[in-house]
């Protein structure tokens, strides 16, 4: 289950908690079109190659100490009827008890672009480089935690255009576009691939709370190796705000999966993507989401170099909490499973089940100083006999750090 689900945009680590609260964050912000920050922190990680009780791949279970920097820095500005932001984090990351490279280094590069034409017009454009050791940065929460030497790359570029064709209709048609490419023979052969997603979705407002929406999606993954599929995707979904502090919306629908690879037939599959949001107090939310649907996994080829599996489907359960216990302490928790099937080839039909849990207090010194604690736990449980080996684990990790603000 090493890469589980893409948990691409409301899917993403905080993206969903951070809807309701984007605006009082702003507003401690002011008018400064710039914020800067860096981070030093320390840590513990009792299985830094993510290995097996005993051994995984000839690596050994391994624990180490050391600490991490990241500085970071965005810019972002709101002019008339366009807005734009910029953001760059970089991470560098030392390992005291690490055989080969001690160091990690991380680059995560985004932009952001939005106009609106008029009152029924509106186009959007985005894009997030990121080039890590660690995959798991390309999609924060969604299992991928294995590190892989080299410089490995990922690329998400999307464009949006809404045109309100009435006043209860609006249309929108978009298109994402995924690259991954990994610099590690054995991630190489099983996900380096381009993903093409176009999608046409209408909504219709049912009311100034509540809209309904039918959409259609056109996926193409283009592997390196000689495993293409396509996915049809196909959902309708409702929109509500239940107040100013609470909604949700809920996708539900059909997946139709076209493989190039011999003897794996065409499947159908359910789909569904639902989220709620609640800020209950200021500062103080919860979220909670579900997903289901079909990806690509690293479980690919057999010793032998026949079909393992060609990709698998997942069903992930992910709630996130923050709360302000006073105007200087804030925590934040993350709870996450996914249970995902494999399809096609000699493992078709076992499942993975992966839970990860977190929780991170964080204390205001000043208005530019804080210091957080942060613990994490993940855990990974496969079927070994479907799969030809056990490559079941348990990681345990803990932070201790202090954060500038300017």
């Amino acid at each position: 289950m090493k890469n589980l689900i893409r948990a691409a945009g409301a899917l993403s680590l905080g993206a969903a908690s951070m809807a309701l609260t984007h605006t009082a964050v702003a507003a401690e912000g002011g008018d400064k079109p710039w914020t800067a920050s860096a981070s030093l922190r320390g840590f513990y990680d009792d299985n830094i190659f993510t290995a097996n009780s005993a051994a995984a791949g000839g690596v050994a279970k391994i624990d180490s100490f050391g600490f991490d920097i990241s500085p970071s820095v965005t810019y972002g500005r709101t002019m008339d009827n366009t807005s734009f932001d910029l953001g760059y984090t970089y991470l560098a990351r030392w390992f005291e008890n690490r055989p080969g490279s001690s160091w990690d280094q991380n680059h995560n590069a985004s932009v952001n672009l939005s106009h609106i034409f008029s009152p029924r017009a509106k186009v959007s454009v985005s894009d997030v480089f990121v080039s890590a050791q660690d995959p798991g940065q390309f999609a924060p929460g969604s299992g991928l935690v294995l590190r892989a030497e080299g410089d490995n790359i990922s690329n998400s570029a999307s464009a949006s255009a809404e045109l309100a064709a009435t006043d209860t209709i609006v249309a929108t048609a978009s298109y994402r576009n995924n690259l991954f490419d990994y610099d590690d023979a054995a991630f190489a052969t099983s996900l380096n691939r381009v993903e093409h997603l176009p999608a046409l979705e209408l909504s219709y407002i049912l009311s100034e709370a509540t809209s309904a929406t039918v959409g259609y999606q056109f996926g193409i993954f283009d592997f390196d190796s000689a495993r293409d599929f396509n996915i049809h995707s196909i959902y309708g979904g409702l929109k509500h705000n239940f107040s100013q502090s609470f909604y949700g919306l809920l996708n539900a629908g059909v997946q139709v999966t076209d493989y190039d690879l011999a003897g794996v037939e065409t499947s159908t599959t359910p789909y569904l993507d639902g989220k709620l949001v609640y800020q209950y107090a200021a500062g103080s939310d919860i979220a909670f989401y579900v997903r289901h649907q079909v990806n690509a996994t690293d479980v690919f080829l057999t010793g032998a170099g026949g079909l393992l599996a060609a990709n698998q489907q997942t069903t992930l359960f992910r709630v996130a909490w923050g709360h302000a216990f006073t105007a200087r302490i804030k925590g934040t928790a993350i709870g996450q499973f996914q249970n995902s099937t494999f399809n096609g080839g000699a493992a078709d039909g076992a499942a993975e089940t992966f839970w990860t849990l977190g929780a991170t207090v964080a204390y205001a010194v000043s208005h530019n100083v804080s210091v957080d604690l942060s613990y994490f736990h993940d855990s990974l449980n496969s079927d070994p006999v479907a799969l030809g080996f056990d490559r079941g684990y348990g990681r345990n990790r803990l932070f201790l750090g202090v954060t500038a603000k300017f």
